[in-house]
């Protein structure tokens, strides 16, 4: 089962997320068409995501949490470093497979800077995450897409914990599904345009 939870109401002092955020203007006075980013502005809000997660991820959930960083993706993980490899290259083949079905240029970033995506090794670091960081709590969710529209911000948290084949399939699986809510987010509130693109 996945889910998106709604915004909260209220701060509470252990959403540690919306620090992160009270630094992030909106990019457009329209709460509902946040512009896209420029290419030059991608890197340092990329750098600040990465500066606010890393020491709160290793302190708060895992000590063992590394990062792998693609061309669109901030992966957050502590899976064994034989899957880390694979892992990036899902959520990348997963990007270009949904420029391609919506017509936007694989080249660019419809993220702002880069998609956050946490991939814990257990539901137990799952849960800790969802409720200090997006004060989450849905108990049967295996993955979720936190989406703050204000912001124009996104990330995208799920674990794994299989050892098949056929579990490392269901857990992409998973990572396609909440991955497109968050490219879906950008694509639908940024003003991005389409452009005509060979399918």
């Amino acid at each position: 089962k996945t889910a998106e939870p709604d915004e909260p109401v209220a701060p509470s002092p252990d959403r540690k997320t919306q620090e992160l955020l009270a630094d992030f203007l909106p990019s457009s006075q329209d709460d509902l068409r946040i512009a896209a980013v420029l290419p030059e502005q991608s890197g340092d809000i990329a750098d600040r995501i990465k500066a606010f997660f890393t020491p709160r991820l290793r302190e708060s959930i895992n000590k063992d949490i590394d990062l792998v960083e693609t061309d669109h993706f901030l992966i957050w993980t502590d899976l064994p470093r034989a899957m880390r490899a694979p892992l990036a290259s899902a959520a990348e083949d997963m990007y270009a497979a949904l420029c391609r079905q919506f017509g936007y240029d694989a080249a660019g970033n419809i993220f702002l800077g880069k998609c956050p995506v946490f991939c814990l090794r257990s539901r137990g670091e799952f849960f800790r995450f969802a409720r200090s960081f997006d004060d989450y709590r849905e108990s049967a969710a295996i993955g979720y897409t936190r989406s703050v529209q204000e912001r124009g911000y996104v990330h995208v948290v799920l674990f794994y914990q299989g050892r098949s084949p056929q579990e490392w399939q269901r857990f992409v699986g998973t990572l396609v599904h909440e991955g497109s809510h968050a490219f879906l987010h950008r694509f639908r509130i940024s003003g991005l345009k389409r452009v005509a693109v060979d399918l």
